[in-house]
């Protein structure tokens, strides 16, 4: 059974030669699996602020995962995830803090503080909320998912 047909009978509630299965890695993690693997594309692990990687094809190929995530683009004006930065502020204004691990030695970064933080219901009726159809957050990922169902065959996969 390949990839697309086994997600297809799991989503019909049949019995799949086995489960389909996603996989999110923190990025150290993601880097060490990928060396361990032998796995090298020239690129630099890309990930969010959450510290999860972004599966390469590659990676998604050798172990054989059934599920990748397409994400919502973030709007224009929202600045740039930068993981040497102590604080990050995302796109709803929600301040980030970076926190080290004591025993892993791996940083995260964790919800600080809200933009909405000891707010006057004067503020918070005034508050610029986002705007849900901003066009620019799915520009794109209609021709990735194409891309993506067209180009990376249901079958391919390499055992690890």
């Amino acid at each position: 059974m390949n990839r697309r047909k086994r997600v297809e009978t799991a989503l019909q509630h049949k019995e799949a030669d086995r489960i389909p299965w996603d996989c999110s890695l923190n990025y150290k993690a993601y880097e060490n699996l990928k060396k361990f693997l032998g796995i090298n594309t020239g690129k630099d692990t890309v990930y969010n602020h959450n510290m999860v990687a972004l599966l390469e094809m590659e990676m998604v190929d050798t172990l054989g995962i059934e599920l990748y995530y397409l994400s919502l683009k973030k709007p224009g004006g929202v600045p740039k995830f930068n993981p040497e930065d102590d604080y990050y502020v995302d796109e709803f204004s929600v301040v980030f803090k970076k926190t080290m691990g004591q025993q892993s030695g791996i940083f995260d970064f964790e919800p600080f503080e809200g933009p909405l933080k000891g707010a006057t219901l004067d503020r918070i009726r005034n508050y610029s909320w986002l705007i849900a159809a901003n066009s620019e957050r799915v520009e794109g990922l209609e021709k990735m998912a194409k891309t993506l169902y067209e180009g990376h065959r249901p079958g391919s996969c390499r055992t690890v």
